[in-house]
């Protein structure tokens, strides 16, 4: 039987080997740990990639954002636009997922559909996940 890990050992990178988020959660319930950031960070990595589509290739369109001072000018629009051009461009779909409700409706404008809404967990983040069929 291998030995448990320590939190200190998984913090300090010495372990080998996949720790999901939850099991690093527990630990650091257990060990009396304060979370630090980057373990919410694990956990909405995780929960974004199991809900990505299964048994076909397709582009991630993964973080597209603009700063506050620059939104409403046709940034954000533009950059998606191009993402969708190169996927047509090889003929696969593209994919994304955002936790802002008013993105929704760019989204649609520029051809996506929403094909599910999750939660990251009862604290975390709402998400939309979204396709283009090309």
């Amino acid at each position: 039987m291998a030995p448990a890990l320590r939190i200190s050992e998984i913090l300090a990178g010495r372990t080998c080997g996949k720790v999901t988020p939850l099991a690093l959660g527990k630990m650091l319930e257990r060990e009396n740990y304060a979370a630090p950031r980057w373990v919410a960070g694990l956990a909405v990595s995780h929960a974004t990639d199991s809900h990505h589509p299964q048994g076909i290739d397709y582009w991630y369109l993964h973080y597209a954002a603009v700063r506050p001072e620059h939104q409403g000018q046709g940034w954000g629009g533009a950059a998606i636009r191009e993402g969708l051009t190169r996927a047509r461009s090889e003929r696969l779909p593209v994919y994304l997922e955002t936790t802002k409700e008013s993105s929704v409706a760019l989204y649609l404008k520029l051809g996506l559909k929403v094909v599910g809404e999750w939660d990251v967990s009862k604290a975390g983040p709402h998400f939309w996940s979204m396709l283009c069929e090309n």
